[in-house]
């Protein structure tokens, strides 16, 4: 299986029609759609298919595609914990000292 990721989608964009949109390109396996704790949309989704062979038909059919008025951009997700995926992590400014 491999999983696409999908950005700048539509705001109001539900699971089942991403399902039906990203179908035409192979059978898909399984889709998240990032949400923030209020429950709205991040605008990103991952799509996972079945092999490898699909995932980039999907990649070539739909990058650089409008769903509605949003143009998206599709690429293959790295796996958890890849090493570019390392978050930088934030630097401490000392804090002034009054005297």
């Amino acid at each position: 299986m491999t999983r696409i990721i999908v950005k700048n989608l539509p705001s109001n964009i539900s699971t089942e029609r991403l399902r039906r949109h990203f179908s035409s390109q192979g059978t898909i396996t399984d889709v998240k759609l990032l949400k923030t704790k209020d429950g709205n949309s991040r605008k990103v989704a991952f799509i996972g298919y079945r092999d490898d062979t699909e995932a980039h038909s999907a990649i070539k059919y739909f990058n650089k595609s409008f769903m509605d008025t949003s143009k998206m951009i599709v690429e293959i997700a790295l796996p958890f914990g890849d090493e570019s995926l390392v978050k930088l992590k934030k630097k401490k400014v000392p804090t002034a000292t009054l005297r």
